[in-house]
């Protein structure tokens, strides 16, 4: 049986074909992925359709051979760093970080410099749960507190949430990007 992620994958490339006029490839990808979901079968050796994501997919590292994207290519994503944190450039992501992202990580988006700018965490679901912003992002009126957090709440229209203060906890936790008294007032 194939798991989720190939199946997700597969959908990915069949796009990909559609978009590029392969109409006859894409089809037969739909159909392979519904008939895996009908019922559990294994499935033919993937190493053709990884050959083409790998050429189709600009996220992809032809020296280390491994994707710097989710197979949805929503946003690149670096290897993390000692801390287990991605950084991400800004001057990388079309619209800020992705909604859905590697379930339990943290990503911090940057400036190119690599100062931090944001910080997400994805929950267990991988979609966000929560963002750290650093400044008050030169509106000082909307966060008195400068640095400030976002809690996700998905039931709610809009479910990036109202910015909240934070925590001592939370300033512990991100003491790295973070700091009371230099960009968190209280």
């Amino acid at each position: 049986m194939i798991i989720y992620e190939n199946l997700e994958r597969l959908l990915y490339i069949a796009d990909i074909y559609r978009r590029d006029g392969n109409y006859y490839k894409a089809f037969g990808l739909i159909s392979k992925v519904a008939h895996e979901l009908a019922k559990p079968i294994d499935f033919l050796p993937m190493s053709d359709i990884i050959e083409d994501e790998k050429r189709y997919n600009h996220n992809h590292d032809p020296k280390t051979g491994k994707f710097t994207s989710a197979p949805s290519g929503t946003a690149p994503v670096g290897a993390p760093a000692e801390s287990g944190i991605i950084k991400i450039k800004s001057s990388q992501l079309k619209n800020g970080l992705p909604i859905k992202g590697t379930p339990n990580s943290t990503v911090d988006m940057t400036t190119d410099s690599g100062k931090t700018l944001q910080r997400r965490k994805y929950g267990a679901d991988g979609y966000a749960a929560i963002d750290f912003d650093v400044t008050d992002h030169g509106r000082r009126d909307l966060h008195p507190t400068g640095a400030h957090k976002h809690i996700f709440d998905y039931s709610k229209r809009n479910p990036h949430g109202k910015w909240l203060p934070l925590t001592n906890n939370d300033l512990k936790e991100n003491s790295d990007i973070i700091k009371r008294g230099v960009n968190y007032f209280d």
